[in-house]
């Protein structure tokens, strides 16, 4: 199963109805905006991928669900950033190319991709969900993080239970220094409002306090086959958004 590149996902999207705008040209390649839009009352969703070079499935994950032909301008307006981190991507690191954890970066931000990326989405009047794609070198199963400003445990157990048939869910009970509330569950709801992260500011954090919305970071174990995570990938990423198509949303507003 090949890595696709910034190019592969920029030739892809022009054929698939997205219009792909580069926001920032890196060494290895273009980062990339996709957007996908019909109507003004449809919900957005945000999806980005590949903020760490050392995490490939997600990536392969979003390539194939936009051949695919998944997301759909009917259901609603997307907004794609399949490679956050162009530079590690290439050379298979987690940082970029000038050292940089760009998960950690959102805060006092140093590099251009992260300027970039912040400044594309604080164009946005509206975002309904967010999903950042991960995975964890050191987990043996898959986890997510769920923030929501209601039932966020009951909607990522539905995400979690829907990844069950796809491969092993992460049963320990602190997961990556956090508390998970069930199998492969943490709600860090607690740490959202929290200035005094010692490791960095990272996305979730920066899109939810920007403006409350359904949120969810989905890890996939490194330590299975490319396959089964991709695939668990696909299937989360599907029950997310099958979960907000049976929601009410309301507009929620970056001021």
């Amino acid at each position: 199963m090949s890595l696709p590149s910034c190019e592969d996902f920029s030739e892809l999207a022009r054929s698939s109805g997205f219009h792909a705008e580069t926001i920032f040209d890196t060494a290895a390649g273009p980062l990339l905006r996709l957007e996908k839009s019909s109507d003004t009352n449809l919900a957005v969703v945000l999806i980005s991928a590949g903020i760490h070079g050392d995490e490939p499935a997600p990536v392969t994950a979003l390539y194939q669900l936009v051949e695919s032909g998944f997301f759909s301008a009917e259901s609603f307006n997307w907004r794609i950033f399949p490679i956050l981190n162009p530079t590690g991507l290439r050379q298979g690191t987690r940082v970029n190319a000038e050292g940089i954890d760009l998960n950690r970066d959102f805060l006092g931000t140093r590099s251009p991709e992260i300027s970039a990326y912040k400044r594309s989405i604080e164009s946005e009047q509206r975002i309904d969900m967010s999903l950042n794609l991960h995975e964890d070198w050191e987990a043996k199963g898959f986890y997510l993080y769920a923030l929501s400003p209601t039932n966020a445990e009951e909607k990522g157990r539905a995400i979690v239970e829907t990844v069950r048939e796809k491969g092993p869910i992460e049963q320990s009970e602190l997961i990556d220094g956090h508390p998970s509330s069930s199998g492969g569950l943490i709600l860090p709801l607690e740490f959202i409002n929290d200035d005094s992260l010692s490791d960095g500011w990272p996305e979730a954090i920066h899109l939810y306090r920007a403006a409350p919305h359904l949120h969810f970071t989905m890890e996939s174990p490194s330590c299975l086959p490319i396959e089964t995570r991709v695939g668990m990938q696909i299937a989360a990423v599907k029950k997310a958004v099958n979960l907000l198509a049976s929601l009410d949303t309301d507009p929620g507003s970056f001021e």
